[in-house]
Parts: structure tokens; sequence; C-alpha cells
């Protein structure tokens, strides 16, 4: 039986953009958390912070949400981690991403990632910078 995705599953079309965009660069692309201690700096996390579904009395914005989407990078290095940031808002901002579901190939998801609202930097107690963005984005 097919689902229809809504902004709840916005990561995986982020998740795909980032990992082609930053293959190179980083040591994986998780949800909300990297789990896995084996894993080296540096590496990216993603996560929706919000959702909400859009009022509109325009039939073509009646399937529509929106959310904002959180990517961070995690890296030792300051300016390597400023950098793959950079990366990411550049694969990401403005881009419009198409999601297909592999498990049902006729329930798609379209991400119109808008742009960077906020963004941030810190550090955490495992000796890592940590680089994050929030991006908005309209779901259909």
């Amino acid at each position: 039986m097919s689902r229809k995705m809504t902004s709840l599953s916005a990561g995986y079309a982020i998740c795909g953009v980032l990992q082609e965009a930053l293959r190179d660069k980083v040591n994986g692309v998780f949800p909300i958390i990297c789990t896995n201690s084996d894993v080296k700096y540096p590496f990216v996390t993603y996560r929706r912070l919000e959702s909400e579904r859009e009022a509109t009395k325009s039939a073509y914005n009646a399937d529509m949400d929106s959310c904002s989407v959180s990517v961070s990078v995690f890296d030792d290095d300051y300016e390597r981690g400023l950098s793959i940031i950079e990366d990411a808002r550049a694969a990401i901002e403005g881009k419009t991403v198409e999601y297909q579901d592999e498990a049902d190939p006729s329930d798609t998801l379209t991400v119109r990632c808008a742009r960077v609202t906020s963004s941030d930097e810190d550090w955490n107690e495992q000796g890592a910078f940590v680089q994050e963005i929030v991006i908005t984005c309209k779901i259909r």
C-alpha cells in the first residue's frame, strides 16, 4: 500500500544531496546524530526542526508542507569544517530535490530548499568544532 511522503520525510532528500556533494570530504552523513564511535571527523548530521501544513485556499498549494532542516558539520579542524558547511550550503540552498522511495517507486517527494534562515557554530566536549545551518524547505 502506497503512502504519501510529507515534510516529515524531507531528510531523505537532503541526505542524498549531502552524500553526493560531500562524498570525498566527509566520513559519513547521518540522521540526527552519529552513534558510531569509529567514525572519524569530519562528518555531517541533518535533522528536521519543525514541520507544518501550509494553510492555504489555493488548489495549487493544497498539498504543500513546509519545514526547516538543520545541517551540522563536526570536525576537529575549524577551517576545514567551515569549508564543508559552505559546500553543504551551496549544494542545498536554492535547489529543488526529487526523492523517490526505493521500497515504493510511486512514492515521490519534491523538496524545494529555499534559503538559509540561520547559522551557528559551537564546540563540543569531544573536541569537535560544529558548524550548523538551518534551511527552510517547501514540500510537495
